[in-house]
C-alpha cells in the first residue's frame, strides 16, 4: 500500500554551487586583506582595540559563510548560527551608561548575527511559511511587527527599530530551524553553547573575582555577573541550562552517566547560587513542578497537602514574618523584600506614565530612554525596563501590545494542550514566571531567553523532523527507564 504523503514534506538540502563557493572565498580573502592593510596603516594602541579589531575582521567573514551555508538549508550551518546567537546575545565585554543607545562595535557584531537570522529565514522561505501555519508563531509575529511599528514614535527611533528588527529576526530564524533541525540536536547544541559561559563565570569567580562580581544594592552586595551583563542575566542562563538538562534526561536524550550532563548541571547550579537570582530559581522551580505535577493527580495532592500543612504550622507558630523576610533578603533589610528590591516603586512610576498613553504606549523599548531620565529608587539606582513584562509592554507598545502578547501565551498554551510538547510547556511556564519581575527578554534586544523561548514555541510541521519529537508529558516509560536508552 502506498503511504500517505505528508502535508509538508521535508525539503532536501541543496548542494552549494561552485560559483557561489568561489564568490564567498574571494570576498573573504579581499576583506581579510583589507583589514591587514588597515592594521599596517593604523597600528593597535591597546589590547581592547585588538579585540574589537579582530571581531570586526572575523565577524563579517563568519557571517558570510553562515549565510552561504544556511541558505542552502544545511542543518549544521543553521545549528552553528544558533549557537553563535545564543553565545553573543547577552555576552558583555564592555561597560557603558544605561541610557546609551549608540551602535558600538559590540552591538554591531550582535546585530550582524541577529540579522543573519532574518536573511537565513528569507532564503528558506518555504520553511518559514510552514512555521507561520502554527497559531502561536503567527501570534508572536504579530506582536513583533507591532513592536517595530511603534518605534516610529519612540524618542530613540534607531535603537527601538533595531531592537525590534533583531527580535523579529531571531523569531523567524527560530521558526525555520525548527523545521530543519531535530529537537534532540537543538537541545544538545543549546546546552553546548551556554555551558561554556557558565564555566567561564565560575573560573572568573575563582581567578579574578573583582572582575567577575557586580556591586548591587547601592554597592552593599556582590553578585556573580561576568561574562554576561548582569547577575540576573547569568541566573536566567543558568536556569535555562538546568531546565534543558532536566528535560533532556527525562526524554532520554541525555544519560545520567554523561560527563557533559553533570558539568552543565553543576555549572548551572553554581551560577544560580552565586548570582543570587531569586527570580530565575523560582521560575525554574515552578517549571519543574509543573512538569512533575501536571496530569499527576496523586503527586499534586501530596504537594498540595504538604503546602497546606506547612501553612497551618506557620500560622500557629510564633515565627515573626519579618525574620523570614530578613533571611530571604540579600541585605538583611525587610524593605528589600516588601518592595521586591525596589520593583514596587518602578511599577508605581510605570503605571503613572502608562495612564498618559494607554493605547499606543511610548514606542518599542523606549523605557531605555525614559526611565534613566525620570526615575530613581530610594536606593539611588535606576533601570532600563519596568521589571514586569505586562507593564513593560503596556508602557512601550500600549494596550494593543498587551492584547497581542496575551494572545501569544494563550495560543502557546493551546498548542501544548494539543501536542503535549514538553519543551514548549517548560519554557512557557519559565518565560511567564520570569516576566513577572523581568521584561528585557520580551521588549528590547533579544536575550538568551528570547531565543530559547522562540526555539520551543511550537514543534516542526515537517514529519521527517518531527519524528524526533519534543516528547510528551506522559511518557510511556518512567524517567529512569528513559535514561537508560
Amino acid at each position: 500500500m502506498q503511504g500517505t504523503p505528508t502535508a509538508f514534506p521535508l525539503v532536501p538540502p541543496r548542494g552549494p554551487s561552485r560559483s557561489g563557493l568561489l564568490a564567498v572565498i574571494g570576498l573573504s580573502c579581499v576583506w581579510l586583506v583589507l583589514n591587514f592593510l588597515l592594521l599596517l596603516l593604523a597600528p593597535l594602541q591597546s589590547v581592547d582595540g585588538g579585540v574589537f579589531r579582530t571581531l570586526i575582521a572575523v565577524a563579517p567573514v563568519a557571517v558570510m559563510w553562515l549565510f552561504y551555508l544556511a541558505g542552502t538549508t544545511t542543518p549544521k550551518a543553521m545549528t552553528a548560527l544558533m549557537v553563535i546567537i545564543l553565545i553573543v546575545s547577552e555576552l558583555s565585554l564592555r561597560n557603558r551608561a544605561l541610557n546609551d543607545t549608540t551602535a558600538d562595535p559590540q552591538n554591531l557584531v550582535k546585530l550582524i548575527f541577529w540579522g543573519a537570522g532574518m536573511l537565513v529565514a528569507l532564503l528558506n522561505w518555504r520553511h518559514l511559511r510552514q512555521a507561520l501555519r502554527e497559531p502561536v508563531f503567527v501570534a508572536m509575529t504579530l506582536y513583533a511587527v507591532w513592536a517595530i511599528l511603534t518605534s516610529i514614535y519612540s524618542p530613540i527611533f534607531t535603537y527601538s527599530f533595531a531592537s525590534g528588527f533583531a527580535f523579529l529576526s531571531v523569531l523567524f530564524f527560530a521558526g525555520v530551524i525548527r523545521q530543519v533541525v531535530a529537537p534532540r540536536t537543538l537541545l544538545k547544541a543549546s546546552i553546548g553553547a551556554l555551558t561554556p559561559l557558565l564555566v567561564i563565570a565560575l573560573l572568573m569567580y575563582v581567578l579574578v573575582p573583582d572582575r567577575a562580581m557586580a556591586l548591587m544594592e547601592a554597592g552593599n552586595i556582590k553578585r556573580l555577573a561576568a561574562p554576561l551583563g548582569t547577575p540576573n542575566s547569568l541566573g536566567r542562563v543558568a536556569a535555562i541550562v538546568f531546565l534543558l538538562c532536566f528535560v533532556g534526561w527525562r526524554l532520554g536524550w541525555l544519560k545520567l552517566t554523561s560527563p557533559f550532563l553533570w558539568v552543565s548541571v553543576g555549572s548551572a547550579v553554581g551560577c544560580m547560587v552565586l548570582s543570587q537570582s531569586r527570580t530565575a530559581i523560582l521560575a525554574a522551580s515552578l517549571a519543574l513542578a509543573a512538569v512533575l505535577l501536571v496530569r499527576r493527580p496523586f503527586r499534586f495532592l501530596i504537594v498540595a497537602s504538604a503546602l497546606l500543612a506547612g501553612g497551618l504550622l506557620f500560622s500557629i507558630s510564633e515565627t515573626d514574618p519579618r525574620d523570614i523576610a530578613k533571611a530571604v533578603s540579600r541585605t538583611g533589610s525587610v524593605s528589600e523584600v516588601t518592595s521586591l528590591t525596589g520593583r514596587t516603586q518602578i511599577w508605581a512610576f510605570a503605571w503613572q506614565e502608562i495612564k498618559k498613553a494607554p493605547v499606543l504606549g511610548y514606542g518599542n523599548a523606549s523605557t531605555k530612554y525614559y526611565m534613566p531620565l525620570k526615575f530613581r529608587t530610594f536606593w539611588g539606582w535606576t533601570s532600563t525596563h519596568v521589571h514586569n513584562m505586562w507593564l513593560q509592554i503596556w508602557f512601550t507598545t500600549g494596550l494593543v501590545g498587551v492584547v497581542l502578547l496575551f494572545g501569544v501565551f494563550l495560543t502557546q498554551f493551546l498548542y501544548w494542550r494539543k501536542s503535549r510538547d514538553l519543551l514548549s510547556f517548560v519554557f512557557l511556564i519559565f518565560a511567564f514566571t520570569i516576566g513577572l519581575s523581568e521584561a528585557a527578554f520580551i521588549n528590547g534586544v533579544p536575550s538568551v531567553l528570547t531565543a530559547i523561548w522562540f526555539f520551543w514555541l511550537a514543534g516542526p510541521k515537517n514529519t521527517a523532523v518531527a519524528t524526533a519529537n519534543a516528547g510528551s508529558l506522559t511518557p510511556t516509560r518512567a524517567p529512569w527507564q528513559l535514561a537508560r536508552q
